[in-house]
């Protein structure tokens, strides 16, 4: 027997209107981090949020069919690693760790692409940890949506 999904239209459409929205607020932060509030941290719980309300709206199964789990497993990995990657090649160049200024001579350029760089490995990474702790607690709960 199948599982029939009731869900009230107004809900879901505007959850669908919503999520290019929050998309775009979440790419916003990301990118302007380093030079406003915001930054990886608040873009990576940005994303996991649309993730959320996608599995809220279907459930979790469906929302895996899309995107594996594995993705935010390897994503997990991947964002730590470009973080500790940027720590480690500034010290290959011969500064020190996270020391921005050996990536360019031109020293504005050089801490962009430093930030830039350790926004996206601190984003990347909060926004897989944030849903595999959503995923790992709707798994836990049994009912699994």
């Amino acid at each position: 027997m199948k599982k029939k999904i009731n869900h009230d239209m107004a809900i879901v459409l505007s959850s669908f209107l919503m999520i290019p929205a929050i998309l775009l607020y979440g790419l916003y932060l990301q990118i302007n981090g380093e030079d406003s509030p915001g930054g990886g941290f608040q873009a990576g719980v940005v994303f996991a949020v649309v993730y959320i309300l996608y599995v809220s709206l279907f459930d979790y199964k469906t929302a895996s069919k899309i995107v594996p789990t594995n993705f935010f497993l390897n994503g997990l990995s991947l964002g730590v690693l470009l973080y500790l990657g940027t720590g480690c090649a500034s010290m290959l160049m011969g500064g020190n760790f996270l020391e921005y200024a050996v990536f360019s001579n031109n020293f504005a350029k050089a801490q962009y692409i430093g930030v830039f760089l350790i926004e996206l490995g601190v984003g990347l990474t909060v926004f897989c940890a944030m849903v595999i702790f959503y995923i790992s607690f709707i798994l836990y709960d049994g009912r699994n949506r």
